[in-house]
């Protein structure tokens, strides 16, 4: 589905590239989460795969990249647009009207799409994406996690090979997080669509991906099965591919050492180690970061009803 040979991208006015010398391939049906800290290249790699890199960004880019045979750079994002689907991490950022059913038709209208068809797949992604029912609400009253839905579902309409994803549960809810993602594995299943997803929280999207990929300084410097990165049992995304040594802490406001977090019978969490120093802000999700709160506040032993060593 996805050839990258010796890609390497620098952004117009800039002297270091984005990307660098990335080799990589993704095959058909395949879901790929795509990983690293803000600034790795992620988005970047993804607007390469869709065209919008170089051909609306600008600047210059070496190597060569093929999604389902067809050269990206040489076809340019109209030629794309029927073979990938694209959804920004925001989806006010990519709506073009107004209301449901006008947002997911719009792209059909620009391929010249039959009406019949029009209509028959109009039908199918709203049952699809759960949206049946609100075809007719404007996109300003539905929730974040209608809204990316609905941005899917006009990604979906015109029956893309492949499927990019940009961040697409960082303004949402974690119960719309959960369902967005629930929604992406029926996708696969029933499309057999090929899903790369960029995503730093990885907690709630291991257990439904093939592939991690992890991205540093514009290079993939890792690419490995799921197992290896949840074998570290650790949220930090960078995990899977080397244990980085914590800076050393002039003044801890907290340490802790292999706490344990229990409620009756049920340890929340176990053997957490962790010093915040002053002025630090320590931020998490999804991986028991309230239990460990709750245990260095004394808030489990004090009133929470569970006890903590």
């Amino acid at each position: 589905m996805i050839q990258i040979n010796h890609l390497t991208y620098t952004y117009p006015n800039q002297l270091a590239p984005a990307l660098q010398d990335i080799s990589w391939r993704v095959a058909a049906g395949e879901f790929v989460l795509l990983t690293g800290p803000s600034g790795s290249g992620k988005s970047t790699l993804l607007r390469c795969l869709n065209g919008l890199v170089p051909h609306f960004s600008g600047g210059k880019l070496a190597g060569q990249v093929e999604v389902a045979g067809v050269d990206v750079v040489a076809a340019g994002p109209r030629a794309l647009s029927r073979r990938v689907g694209f959804v920004m991490q925001s989806p006010e950022a990519q709506a073009v009207l107004d209301e449901v059913t006008g947002e997911i038709v719009f792209g059909m209208e620009q391929a010249a799409v039959a009406p019949a068809e029009m209509a028959r797949r109009l039908e199918e992604v709203l049952e699809l994406l759960g949206l049946v029912g609100l075809q007719k609400r404007p996109l300003l009253t539905l929730s974040g996690g209608e809204r990316q839905r609905v941005a899917i579902a006009a990604a979906l309409a015109l029956r893309p090979q492949l499927l990019l994803l940009d961040e697409p549960t960082s303004q949402l809810d974690p119960e719309a997080a959960d369902e967005l993602v629930a929604g992406l594995v029926r996708l696969r299943r029933e499309l057999g669509l090929t899903i790369i997803l960029a995503e730093h929280r990885l907690a709630r999207l291991l257990p439904v991906v093939d592939r991690v990929a992890y991205m540093e300084a514009g290079q993939i410097v890792a690419d490995g099965a799921v197992q290896e990165a949840r074998g570290v049992g650790r949220e930090e995304s960078s995990a899977f591919v080397r244990v980085r040594p914590r800076p050393i802490v002039e003044e801890a406001v907290l340490d802790v050492r292999r706490m344990v977090v229990r409620y009756g019978q049920v340890e929340a969490v176990r053997g957490v180690d962790l010093t915040v120093g002053r002025g630090e802000v320590v931020a998490g999700e999804g991986g028991g970061e309230e239990f460990v709160v709750e245990g260095s506040g004394g808030v489990a032993a004090a009133g929470g009803g569970g006890g903590v060593d």
